[in-house]
């Protein structure tokens, strides 16, 4: 008994060969309407201030958690642990409001050290 194959083509060739039937572009009137203010403001601050700004924003996040999981931990203590996590958790604050005082009083200097530029199709109008 034999088994009669048929022989190997590659579809992808006999798809490609074949031409397709021409189709038109469906949209025949159409147009595009596009809203663009007159000018545009860039703020420019410099980088190494901002910088600084997201490190102590950074830092007062992370002890502002580290607060939260200590209170969480002093509820949860025995009476003989309590003493040393309370410690923990004020300590932890402390340092979650210093970071937290640094990072407003950078965000701060920041702002004051931010330079306004306004653009008018290309040309700069007004520096600041």
């Amino acid at each position: 008994m034999t088994r009669s194959r048929a022989p190997a083509t590659n579809r992808h060739d006999d798809v490609s060969s074949q031409p397709g039937p021409q189709t038109q572009n469906p949209v025949y009137a159409g147009s595009v309407l596009v809203s663009m203010p007159e000018t545009m403001e860039i703020k420019l601050v410099d980088a190494s201030a901002l910088a600084d700004y997201e490190i102590w924003f950074l830092l007062t996040s992370v002890c502002s958690s580290a607060v939260i999981g200590f209170l969480v931990a002093t509820e949860q203590a025995t009476k003989d642990q309590l003493n040393q996590m309370i410690a923990i958790t004020v300590v932890f604050a402390i340092i979650a409001l210093i970071c937290m005082i640094t990072a407003i009083f950078k965000r701060n200097h920041l702002r004051r050290k931010t330079k306004s530029v306004k653009f008018k199709l290309g040309e700069i109008l007004d520096e600041s």
